[in-house]
């Protein structure tokens, strides 16, 4: 029988992978846009970074694990910057320099 990976082997092994955790701790989450913990807490709270999800046992239970999700920091950091996802997006530098070569190559 295997012996189960800590935290931060299981990190590692990921990183190998080239795959990065989906879901990531508040000194993480706050570091990944560019904040301090208090500085990014205080914006979650003013709606400028989405909550995170909870993990633990029961509702009361305030020993519940918090990871923001990496993907929704990313769609928050792209509303601050002018970046629009979604049906409403403009095309993204990719997809004008494609229409550019298209119409060089006629």
């Amino acid at each position: 029988m295997a012996t189960p990976l800590t935290k931060t082997t299981a990190r590692e092994q990921l990183v190998r992978l080239g795959l990065r955790p989906r879901g990531i701790p508040l000194d993480l989450a706050a570091a990944y846009v560019g904040l301090s913990p208090q500085l990014f807490l205080a914006e979650i709270e003013r709606g400028v970074y989405p909550r995170p999800s909870r993990h633990g046992q029961a509702e009361h239970d305030r020993h519940k694990r918090c990871v923001w999700d990496v993907a929704a920091l990313d769609r928050a950091m792209d509303r601050l910057s002018g970046l629009q996802t979604g049906a409403t997006a403009s095309p993204g530098l990719n997809d004008v320099q494609a229409d550019m070569m298209a119409a060089i190559d006629g």
